[in-house]
């Protein structure tokens, strides 16, 4: 195979343009958004804490949190989720309850999609520490 003949292709061009316009792009909007990607349960944590916050935007189509400090900075951290727990099309919540009872555990469910640690904090940490 010659690598020369592929290279003037006018395809392989094309397609290494298309690849690094996607990079370019995928680049700049990490560092223009103004916050860091940060571990989902680190943004929880954050939000469940003592720490003042500016603001919490929950993103639902891109299913992402972002989430900004009332320091001197404004540091913003933002993280994303999986949803629709309660209408999981791959294990069915009843085929979910069988396993659990297979094991041998009680299951324990809150009503809500599955970014439960954002809708309902409250209700997991009160599940968590009970």
């Amino acid at each position: 195979m010659n690598l020369k003949r592929i290279f003037r292709s006018p395809l392989a061009w094309i397609v290494l343009a298309v690849i690094a316009i996607g990079l370019l792009i995928d680049f700049s909007q990490r560092v223009t958004s103004g916050y860091k990607e940060a571990p989902t349960s680190q943004v929880v944590s954050i939000i469940n804490g003592n720490e003042p916050l500016s603001e919490v935007i929950l993103i639902d189509k891109e299913q992402e949190i972002r989430v900004t400090l009332k320091d001197a900075n404004h540091t913003g951290y933002k993280a994303t989720w999986v949803g629709n727990q309660a209408e999981d099309q791959i294990i069915p919540p009843a085929r979910q309850r069988e396993m659990a009872a297979r094991l041998g555990v009680e299951p324990i469910e809150i009503a809500s999609e599955h970014a439960v640690f954002a809708l309902r904090p409250r209700e997991l940490a009160a599940v968590l520490a009970g």
